[in-house]
């Protein structure tokens, strides 16, 4: 656990992130160290293939505090023709948001966060 918290306390550091995303980091720590972490049982394959059967590719993984985006699909648009297709925000990690939604978190511009798919 302590290790975890350290991985938080860098990761908000090193994003420039908001400390009230702590949260979202956190869950996205976790997915890190299950990724590169041995098996207590295996040494030679890590958590993550022990639970999933995949080898993970770290390369899919972006940094926290880039930048990102969401589609927004026509219902959620104002105006169907004239309204952008997307929606800019800060990557905030893999994590659940509301209703067991997961994805990529992102934080909007009025700090309000929202699951990319």
């Amino acid at each position: 656990i302590g290790e975890l918290d350290r991985m938080i306390a860098c990761s908000l550091l090193d994003g420039n992130l908001p400390p009230a995303s702590w949260d979202f980091v956190g869950e996205h720590c976790s997915l890190l160290n299950a990724v590169t972490q041995s098996c207590p049982t295996d040494d030679s394959i890590t958590i993550y293939e022990a639970e999933t059967g995949l080898i993970p590719d770290l390369d899919q993984i972006p940094p926290l505090g880039c930048f990102g985006f969401r589609y927004l699909s026509k219902l959620d648009r104002k105006d169907f023709k004239l309204s952008p297709k997307n929606q800019a925000g800060v990557f905030l990690g893999f994590a659940t948001l509301e209703k067991g939604t997961y994805g990529s978190v992102l934080m909007i511009g009025d700090r309000r966060f929202v699951v990319a798919k």
